[in-house]
């Protein structure tokens, strides 16, 4: 009775507050990083490119920054085939680079939004890697294997995996 009692005072505090829903009236910016501007000219967009442009994207009005991924992939899937949720790829910079990025938009008063998909992973990635191989036994709900594909046209890949909680689809 405590815990639903407590459950319920959360909810009345975090959903009554105006600054607890500040999505629902903010006017927000999506950037791909690979192809918004690249700042140091090698033909791929970055973080440091995007901090440049914030004075640009504020001047338009916009509140807040949504950036799609740009964390270690192996780019099969538009980078939203993550390798390793806590970590850059390269090509866009470094976790300096992101706290930079954060914080220049925290001066402005601005806020920022990453397109995390948890559930969209690359076969790099380690939770991947261990529930093929079986080897760690709290990965084995993650996925549902199976041998036979669909009707999906690829010569890419082989065998479906289905992560069982949200059914998003996972090719190898």
């Amino acid at each position: 009775m405590k815990q639903i009692i407590l459950h319920t005072l959360v909810m009345i505090l975090t959903t009554n507050s105006f600054a607890q829903q500040w999505w629902k009236s903010s006017t927000i910016y999506h950037v791909y990083p690979r192809s918004f501007y690249d700042s140091n000219n090698d033909g791929i967009g970055d973080i440091p490119s995007i901090t440049q442009k914030l004075d640009y994207i504020k001047d338009f009005g916009f509140q807040t920054i949504w950036v799609s991924p740009f964390f270690t992939s192996p780019q099969q899937d538009f980078g939203y085939d993550i390798a390793d949720y806590r970590d850059i790829s390269p090509e866009y910079g470094t976790m300096r680079d992101e706290d930079r990025l954060i914080g220049e938009i925290h001066k402005r008063d601005m806020k920022i939004v990453f397109d995390m998909v948890m559930n969209h992973t690359s076969i790099k990635h380690q939770w991947f890697k261990k529930d093929e191989q079986r080897k760690d036994i709290s990965l084995c709900d993650f996925y549902i294997w199976a041998e036979k594909t669909n009707n999906w046209k690829s010569r890419r890949w082989k065998r479906l995996a289905l992560l069982a909680y949200s059914k998003t689809i996972f090719l190898e």
